[in-house]
């Protein structure tokens, strides 16, 4: 498949089922792309902007990404080390795996592994500052996991289905003056059912830039 907004490939294939709060099943499919893997239920997969491509078009899509990765990854995470039998319950019951760390300078850890879009909740039930994401972190937290961001003034950047198709927007109560400085940073408005709603576009890197701009502001 391409997706027709990023012009970027996948091969999707069929995922676990998961089961909703009201006890249906929901078949998911995974789209495998060159760097990374991507979740999601198989209805969310017909409405979003992924269509199916032949092969030759898939290839030389796939072949540009491939040509613009950087071999090396970095990646940020958290290992909570120590004593953890009591906030064991405060952590990710699906992530229970312990992992066995060594440092380049030979500092040997063992915990486990936090992502950085859940040590926001994590740090909030222990007490602890809020861990600030960066947009990459935060693109993927909304646009691939489908989960909120949440900043200050009980504002959020979230994934919203609109006028037929998602869409990354900056919820919440916006002044005109907010309104303006988040225009500044890349965003876009609209007005739906007479209320003017701000978004941000959806083009990964370009996103991915004005995430970063918009939270440094707001969080």
């Amino acid at each position: 498949m391409i997706n027709d907004r990023s012009e970027r490939a996948s091969v999707v294939t069929k995922g676990a089922s998961s089961v909703s709060e009201s006890g249906a099943v929901v078949t998911r499919v995974n789209l495998i792309r060159p760097s990374e893997r991507i979740g999601m239920p198989d209805h969310e997969l017909s409405k979003s902007s992924w269509n199916v491509a032949s092969y030759s078009e898939w290839l030389d899509a796939w072949d540009k990404e491939v040509a613009t990765i950087d071999p090396l990854v970095t990646e940020r995470f958290f290992l909570m080390t120590g004593l953890l039998l009591p906030i064991w319950k405060s952590l990710d019951e699906a992530r229970t795996r312990v992992f066995r760390l060594k440092t380049d300078d030979g500092e040997v850890l063992l915990g486990r592994r936090i992502e950085p879009q859940d040590m926001t909740t994590v740090a909030e039930t222990l007490g602890l500052s809020q861990i600030k994401l960066n947009g990459k972190e935060i693109y993927g937290l909304v646009a691939d996991k489908h989960k909120s961001y949440e900043l200050n003034g009980g504002m959020s950047i979230r994934r919203s289905y609109v006028m037929g198709e998602y869409r990354i927007e900056v919820a919440g109560t916006l002044s005109e003056g907010l309104i303006e400085q988040l225009k500044s940073c890349g965003c876009f408005t609209e007005i739906i059912s007479w209320r003017k709603r701000v978004f941000v576009p959806t083009e990964e890197d370009k996103a991915i830039s004005i995430i970063d701009q918009v939270t440094e502001f707001l969080t």
